[in-house]
């Protein structure tokens, strides 16, 4: 009797705990979003799905990045996991969870990698991005891409070339409807949240649900980046381009020996004709008695000690706005780059652009820290390289590869 009491009243135990558990999934399939979130909706729209799953013990993970990777996969996921070929991108492994969704995505015109056949499948998806891939996954889906009207965002100038028509898209459409301020913050990282409310209001749009109204983030700085969900590892897929509108690259260089100029010339061969060169000409040309460091009181040394001096210079790039990528070359003088480089940089508006320094020396390291500094903050700033005098154009090509730059070749 005692046993039989013993064993109902365990069964009793289970039952108000498997009660007490069904009644907790039952209000919302995840247990880390907030009941109302922006995302609420669409993160369990992407479960049911099965376009995006949780990260584990019932979590969703929202502030995590997505990946280029996993958004290819869950555009591939909604077709039905169609059978595709390889990608030829050799940074994408056959064995990786996203391999046959960047498969049918190449083969279908939605993604195009950074060229060199570099896919970048585990770089975080900048927003501008995502934007890109569901503009051109609608074009796949042969729907009206006409933009009869768009408002644009505040920052808008800073919205990449290739990237402007996909942003100006979504918009009209209502699948991105910014931050806080009226921001979109193109370069930004997309959260899985944000990737999963654009999703979810691009999917729905034809389909008599009724997608959120509000912003893309709860608050102007929300993250931005989607990681995958999936038991697998989360790739980071990079940014990509529009084919027929390349990010355009300005390689810029100050060159008094020639040496800096010649590796600024093998980038612009490495990058193609997307890539335009421009001289920074001192007002007052160096003379050799001015780099005659073994002078103390030489101009290059007055100047390179005065953290105060900017030498002039002599003409401006024009149309500075048009650019997206910045190459800064220079040598290195006294352990920094020249003064002139600091004018540079402050002469002109790189807010929103890729700045990319490289140097050239014989012996001493690389060094950007006096320029870093006068740039300014809203710049994506990628640490470069120093190359000797006679580095070849391999050696720079290999480099240039390596950026996985987004250039749309």
């Amino acid at each position: 009797m005692k046993h039989t009491r013993k064993l109902l009243s365990i069964l009793l135990t289970l039952a108000l705990v498997l009660s007490c558990s069904v009644a907790a999934f039952a209000a919302g399939v995840f247990t880390d979003i907030p009941s109302g979130a922006y995302y609420e909706r669409a993160a369990e729209y992407a479960f049911e799905k099965n376009l995006l799953f949780g990260t584990g013990d019932g979590r969703f993970s929202p502030n995590m990045n997505l990946s280029r990777g996993m958004l290819a996969t869950i555009l591939w996921r909604n077709e039905g996991q169609p059978v595709a070929g390889d990608s030829a991108f050799t940074d994408v492994r056959s064995d990786a969870y996203y391999a046959a969704a960047i498969g049918w995505a190449t083969e279908n015109g939605i993604v195009f990698g950074y060229g060199n056949d570099l896919f970048g499948p585990e770089d975080d998806i900048q927003r501008q991005q995502l934007a890109v891939m569901l503009y051109r996954y609608a074009e796949y889906k042969g729907e009206n891409m006409t933009v009869t009207s768009s408002t644009p965002f505040a920052d808008d100038d800073r919205i990449a070339n290739y990237a402007k028509t996909a942003v100006e898209w979504a918009r009209e459409r209502e699948i991105i409807a910014g931050k806080g301020g009226n921001l979109f913050d193109p370069a930004g990282s997309a959260t899985r949240a944000e990737a999963a409310a654009m999703v979810y209001r691009y999917l729905t749009a034809d389909r008599g649900d009724d997608p959120d109204d509000g912003e893309d983030s709860p608050a102007p700085n929300p993250p931005v980046t989607e990681p995958d969900p999936t038991p697998t590892p989360d790739p980071t897929p990079t940014p990509e381009p529009d084919p027929d509108e390349e990010a355009k690259v300005l390689v810029a260089y100050f060159s008094c020996t020639n040496h800096t100029e010649g590796v600024a010339q093998k980038i612009k061969t490495a990058i193609g004709e997307s890539a335009d060169l421009h001289e920074i000409v001192p007002a007052v040309p160096y003379t050799a008695d001015d780099l005659n460091y073994g002078n103390s009181i030489c101009r290059a040394n007055q100047e390179q000690n005065d953290e105060a001096a900017r030498p002039v210079i002599s003409g401006t790039v024009e149309n500075m706005e048009d650019y997206d990528v910045i190459f800064l070359g220079y040598p290195i003088w006294w352990g920094i780059a020249p003064r002139i480089m600091q004018t540079f940089v402050e002469n002109n508006d790189l807010s929103g652009k890729t700045v990319i320094p490289f140097c050239t020396s014989g012996s001493s390291p690389y060094n950007d820290s006096n320029i870093k500094a006068s740039a300014g903050n809203d710049i994506t700033w990628i640490t470069g390289q120093r190359f000797s005098s006679g580095a070849s154009q391999a050696v720079v090509e290999t480099w240039v590869a390596g950026l996985n730059l987004d250039l749309g070749q």
